[in-house]
């Protein structure tokens, strides 16, 4: 059996090489993917608290809103929305809030906030 000197010589390591960069490559894309679903999950929580202090704050003959904001801030977030419909003892407050995404990633188009809404009240 005749066998050319040095022809396969290397292809080992550059095998290696190109799957260690794929699962690094998949690695870094599940990190990212769990931080943004983390994210979407903080966005939900901060907006569900944010509604249950606006309404408990409109219940109590406060400002719904106001209340909402100091929650929605308490909790990371960023109150975008608030509306109180109604009066009481029948209304619901609805807030939506902006959370940002963590990891940041500077790759262009890539979202850089998550938005969650909720409604809290007795009617």
């Amino acid at each position: 059996m005749t066998r050319l000197r040095g022809s396969d010589r290397g292809a080992g390591t550059v095998l290696t090489a190109v799957v260690v960069m794929g699962i690094a490559m998949a690695l870094v894309l599940a990190v990212w993917a769990i931080g943004w679903m983390t994210s979407a999950r903080r966005a939900d929580r901060a907006a569900d608290l944010a509604a249950l202090a606006g309404a408990t704050a409109v219940a109590s003959g406060r400002d719904g809103c106001g209340a909402a904001s100091l929650a929605a801030r308490r909790n990371d977030a960023t109150l975008t929305d608030c509306r109180v419909d109604g009066s009481p003892p029948s209304f619901v407050v609805k807030v939506q809030v902006g959370v940002e995404l963590l990891p940041r990633v500077t790759a262009p188009g890539a979202p850089r906030r998550v938005a969650a809404k909720a409604a809290a009240g007795p009617g």
